[in-house]
């Protein structure tokens, strides 16, 4: 392998605040070679977005103490402030956000975001000039009809595509360094395999190095030339991705964890037929979300409904919940029954600002009825391995299992007969995703449910359901 050019010695990170001091990193050291992609992998809390925000400089230095050893990039010595990585960052060193779509600027056309970066950032103040060169960014990332979607703004784009555009406006300058934060988390199948294509081959075509941050330890061994693996705030693992270390065993729970495998138990359907969609025809503007689409959902089963960013799998659950209504086709609910949803993202469709007791009661607070009470709230939290004592948090206190968890707790206390599992996982670790996963088919048997699991990850549909629609 060539030579270094970013090397981190003995570096250590504390968090404090009201004077207490947790300790986030400790004792990392590591390295990255000229055109390599290291992936650094590991489970939710476990140090590695910290990290990465330490590479670059943007860590919240009012609330955390670091020391450090040696931080190298290219020969050159960053010192403790940060003071000289400011000429780097961008230009030598460069980042892409986790989630794709707040990175970008709601109120923005993608061709706007484009030329500010090229004009302020690079100086390329030619039109035709920045015309070429958008062009050609977006060929690279592999745009269909990237004319069309540079009239867009990033909210009429899908996930995929919306960090394509994040690839190709961070590479504008062509660092030398480019560090992704869960640059797949969010896609399906199909897209993810093409972003890691296009990571692949950035760092080949443009003799790059760039360091891939994931819980997803099969994606990282797949494009990675060296994986870390952290937990708790340090490196416990370090493998070359052709030799996969299973002696060590948080590496092998990781890995067994991300293939979800196991003896699928069969449960008794009813024929019972609580859901029945037919001829559904959907549309947004002149784009066709769903074309004569039918379905039906009978009591007791797991119904999966699998397919790409884009493809209707959102909308089929907004016009089960009557927020859209249907062009033509009718949709037939079971009067007597009641659903609940369970959002992707805990962390945005959870209050920040309430403590997780009041969280639990939001609905009955909204609707001025009586708290439920403490009793019920505890077996819930039991079934779910959680103590008493996180009601008095804050979610941000939690981690990103436990805080999807208290999603589903919300949805159970109403005593639902059908949950809508809308990518109930796809930000977690494989740890943490194999949990939830166990426990939501616990519960379902436990309370009776009947479930419909979206998703665009096959091995979770296969690993759930009784039976799967493909869109």
């Amino acid at each position: 392998m060539s030579k270094e050019i970013l090397s981190i010695k003995n570096l250590n990170i504390n968090s404090v605040s009201n004077k207490k001091r947790n300790q986030i990193l400790k004792n990392i050291n590591f390295y990255l070679f000229k055109n390599e992609i290291l992936g650094i992998v590991g489970e939710s809390g476990s140090g590695k977005t910290t990290l990465a925000r330490y590479l670059l400089g943007i860590i919240d230095k009012d609330n955390m103490e670091t020391s450090v050893d040696e931080y190298f990039i290219d020969d050159i010595k960053i010192d403790p402030l940060f003071k000289n990585i400011k000429k780097l960052r961008g230009a030598f060193i460069n980042m892409i956000m986790q989630n794709p779509v707040l990175s970008l600027n709601p109120t923005m056309t993608i061709q706007e975001h484009f030329k500010i970066v090229l004009s302020d950032v690079s100086g390329i103040k030619i039109k035709e000039k920045q015309d070429y060169l958008i062009e050609k960014l977006l060929k690279s990332v592999a745009m269909p009809n990237y004319k069309d979607v540079l009239k867009k703004y990033p909210m009429e784009l899908s996930v995929g595509m919306n960090q394509r555009i994040n690839i190709a406006l961070s590479v504008v300058n062509k660092p030398k360094i480019l560090i992704l934060d869960e640059p797949t988390s969010s896609v399906d199948e199909e897209n993810k395999e093409k972003i890691l294509n296009i990571i692949n081959s950035f760092v080949k075509n443009n003799k790059m190095s760039a360091i891939l941050i994931t819980h997803d330890i099969l994606s990282a061994v797949k494009v990675c030339h060296r994986v870390l693996v952290m937990r708790k705030g340090s490196i416990v693992d370090n493998f070359y991705s052709s030799q996969i270390n299973f002696n060590n065993k948080y590496t092998a729970e990781l890995y067994n964890g991300a293939l979800l495998k196991r003896k699928k138990v069969k449960f008794n359907k009813k024929n019972d037929i609580l859901i029945e969609m037919n001829k559904i025809y959907k549309n947004f503007g002149n784009i066709k979300v769903l074309n004569n689409f039918s379905m039906f959902l009978k009591r007791g089963e797991t119904l999966g409904i699998v397919g790409p960013s884009g493809s209707g799998k959102t909308t089929i659950s907004k016009l089960i919940l009557g927020i859209y209504k249907p062009a033509h086709g009718y949709i037939n609910i079971k009067k007597t029954i009641k659903i609940e949803i369970i959002f992707q993202n805990a962390n945005l469709s959870l209050n920040h600002n309430q403590k997780i007791f009041r969280l639990l009661n939001e609905e009955n607070y909204i609707n001025k009825k009586k708290e439920y009470s403490r009793s019920l709230i505890f077996n819930f939290l039991k079934d779910f391995n959680l103590q008493i004592n996180i009601l008095e948090k804050y979610i941000t206190e939690l981690s990103e299992g436990q805080k999807q968890i208290i999603a589903i707790i919300r949805s159970l206390l109403n005593k639902p007969d059908v949950i809508i599992l809308d990518e109930p996982t796809s930000s977690l670790d494989s740890i943490n995703q194999k949990k939830i996963l166990d426990l939501l088919i616990k519960i379902k048997k436990k309370y009776n449910l009947t479930y419909i699991l979206i998703s665009h990850n096959q091995r979770v549909i296969d690993y759930m359901c009784d039976r799967c629609i493909c869109l």
